[in-house]
């Protein structure tokens, strides 16, 4: 029953319903380890995955002042843009882009570059890899790479937006998690 009322949600398109089951956690929650860090990260990558980030053009975000994006000013802050299009954070995403690019390089799974790509299908790589391969190895090494890509661009977009008290403090200001 709820496969089959999810699978009328839009906000659940980029959720593969297939991996989910009323027993098994999502694999998203399967390779969170248990550092607090990284299960903040988990939690950003998954509302983003069920459209519920407060993005300024979303639904999730309430009453809004604008719709553009804080991070670059141009152009509205949808998930598309926020995830693949911010200018000024496009050299930390392409080099996770790369670096997922790679992995399934590495499994002869051919993936088209960004630019000639769905912004669609890039998304749904990104949030939820279990689209494309049945490969757990890969899934679990995509997982990990995208949530830090994820986490990355929410804080940067947190810094943007003002921060809170702990980017004020110095213990996140300027820091980016380096890919590992």
């Amino acid at each position: 029953i709820l496969r089959k009322e999810s699978s009328c949600q839009s906000t659940l398109k980029y959720l593969i319903l297939q991996a989910c089951s009323v027993t098994k956690p999502h694999h998203c929650y399967l390779t969170t380890p248990t550092d607090p860090l990284k299960v903040t990260m988990t939690t950003v990558k998954i509302k983003l995955l069920v459209q519920r980030y407060p993005l300024t053009a979303s639904h999730a975000s309430g009453k809004h002042k604008q719709d553009l994006c804080p991070i670059c000013h141009k152009a509205p802050e949808t998930l598309h843009h926020f995830l693949f299009k911010c200018d000024p954070i496009g050299q930390m995403r392409d080099q996770y882009i790369s670096h997922i690019q790679s992995i399934l390089a590495e499994r002869k799974l051919i993936v088209p570059p960004l630019a000639q790509c769905s912004l669609d299908w890039y998304t749904q790589l990104v949030l939820d890899p279990s689209m494309l391969t049945k490969d757990s190895e890969a899934v679990l090494k995509i997982e990990g790479v995208s949530r830090q890509m994820v986490y990355n661009l929410h804080h940067r977009r947190a810094i943007a937006l003002g921060g809170g008290s702990k980017y004020i403090r110095g213990r996140y200001m300027g820091s980016v998690l380096k890919m590992s």
